[in-house]
């Protein structure tokens, strides 16, 4: 299955893809939202490029988990986005993506000798718009792996389910087993 993930915002989405065995997401850069023509086919490219089988795409729930009004258009966009491109939509809560790609990038900032983080001088308009993109695209990777984490951790905790199960159908006929032995 290969999921592509979308961090929808105003101006830009943030696009993110996971490898094929579904184990790690990459960002894959941001989409500028001009008009919906030209931002569906844009989405539209990059699912054919990728062969996705899943969109999932963020929501901004509220502090305690509730729908905010920006997430109900987000959800309305998306879902008229997966029929546009024929792929079904997952929603998934979205709340810090963004303070974390935010975070993670600080943190890959390269540092020059003699200079402090961060103490270079203001880059331009382009080089603003240029972070603010790998940003969204970084906050659409976070996303994804949260996903994918999560559903790797659950198929390991079915598959324990599943192991537990044999293991006591297993012990229960061999008592059966023993208790014929014994019977005859």
């Amino acid at each position: 299955m290969v999921i592509v993930s979308l961090d929808v915002g105003d101006r830009r989405i943030g696009v993110a893809v996971a490898d094929a065995d579904g184990r790690l997401a990459t960002p894959v850069g941001a989409i500028m939202r001009r008009d919906m023509a030209g931002t569906r086919a844009a989405i539209s490219a990059i699912v054919r490029e990728r062969g996705a089988t899943l969109l999932l795409v963020g929501v901004p729930l509220g502090p305690n988990g509730e729908e905010t009004p920006r997430a109900t258009g987000i959800r309305a966009f998306a879902s008229g986005l997966g029929a546009a491109v024929g792929l079904p939509v997952t929603f998934r809560d979205e709340r810090f993506t963004t303070q974390d790609a935010l975070a993670r990038a600080r943190e890959a900032e390269p540092v020059t000798p003699g200079r402090r983080r961060g103490s270079r001088p203001p880059p331009s308009a382009h080089a603003r718009e240029a972070a603010r993109r790998r940003v969204d695209a970084m906050a659409a990777a976070v996303l994804l792996q949260a996903h994918l984490d999560e559903m790797r951790e659950m198929a390991g905790l079915a598959l324990q389910d599943t192991l537990a199960d044999a293991i006591a159908e297993a012990a229960t006929d061999a008592v059966a087993e023993a208790a014929r032995d014994t019977e005859g």
